[in-house]
């Protein structure tokens, strides 16, 4: 069973000339949608042979007033007679309520080699953890963390001063998953179920404590769930009581087993309904009694006890 249905779309998105740095009140883009498990937006043009262009990539664009853009320069292919390359200079700005500010900037080196397909690439990759925007021409060569929203749609595209010759222009994306519940009847059933287990990774648990890192985590809710056992040898977390927009018997993550005894992969909804599954790990410890959870990623950990 798949924990989230993958979405992928390949758009050709349309040319647009604008100002440096400006994005149209209603540009022409990819409508993304909301939640997002992960998100690439592959962008690779071809330079112009004498004149130097300004791209800026949007996204979470909700209107002219509300976005986040990236604009850098791409030189015309006359600069690869320099021998030293040439230096790109980027910005990463966030338009909110109107207001435009510059969240980070900086320069990197670059050259272009003969062939082709001699091309200027931009990379956009996004997950429920991090995002960065990827610059290089025949290699990425710089990469600089951006904000991205995963949680609201929007749009994203990209405008150039100077009309290039697109080489790729895609995105691709997969969604947060609808909620999953357990197939019990209701709590009562899912209790008498653990009551009568002989699976020792089955049980029932409560909150004992938590090592998080505040930037990277939201602190854990003291709340109880259940452990139960699923066809392919995988066990659902099942939450008990309602936790914020999660209700009783939604699943919550997913144990799946590994070639050590008591070591689980760990897959993850976080507070917003996102999945976060990168490394993570779940132990079982103090003979079944305690179960720990590991978000390496996050530099956070959570504790269980076992009730039944």
């Amino acid at each position: 069973m798949g924990w989230f249905t993958e979405i992928r779309r390949l758009f050709a998105l349309p040319l647009l000339l604008c100002a440096v740095g400006a994005v149209a009140a209603a540009p022409e883009g990819a409508m993304l949608p909301a939640p997002l498990h992960t998100v690439e937006y592959d962008l690779r043009l071809r330079p112009s042979a004498n004149r130097e262009a300004r791209v800026t990539v949007f996204w979470n664009f909700r209107d002219s007033s509300d976005y986040t853009a990236v604009t850098y320069r791409i030189p015309p292919l006359a600069a690869s007679a320099a021998a030293s390359g040439f230096d790109c200079r980027y910005e990463v700005r966030r338009v909110t309520a109107g207001s435009d500010s510059i969240v980070g900037s900086g320069t990197f080196t670059a050259s272009y080699s003969d062939g082709s397909e001699i091309g200027f690439s931009a990379i956009l990759r996004a997950d429920a953890v991090s995002a960065g925007m990827a610059f290089g021409t025949d290699r990425v060569t710089h990469t600089v963390a951006v904000p991205f929203d995963m949680r609201t749609p929007g749009l994203i595209g990209y405008t150039s001063t100077v009309e290039l010759r697109e080489l790729r222009n895609d995105v691709y994306y997969t969604t947060v998953p609808q909620p999953e519940y357990t197939p019990f009847a209701g709590t009562d059933s899912l209790m008498r179920h653990l009551e009568a287990s002989v699976d020792g990774v089955e049980g029932l648990w409560q909150y004992l404590d938590r090592d998080t890192d505040p930037a990277l985590a939201v602190p854990a809710a003291r709340y109880r769930f259940a452990t139960v056992a699923e066809d392919g040898g995988t066990y659902a977390i099942v939450l008990l009581d309602p936790v914020g927009q999660f209700a009783p018997l939604q699943i919550k993550g997913r144990l799946t087993p590994t070639p050590f005894q008591g070591h689980y992969n760990l897959y993850w909804l976080d507070a917003a309904g996102l999945p976060v599954d990168a490394e993570n790990s779940a132990t079982l410890e103090l003979q079944g009694t305690v179960l720990r959870l590991s978000f390496p990623l996050l530099k956070s950990t959570l504790r269980y006890m076992r009730e039944k």
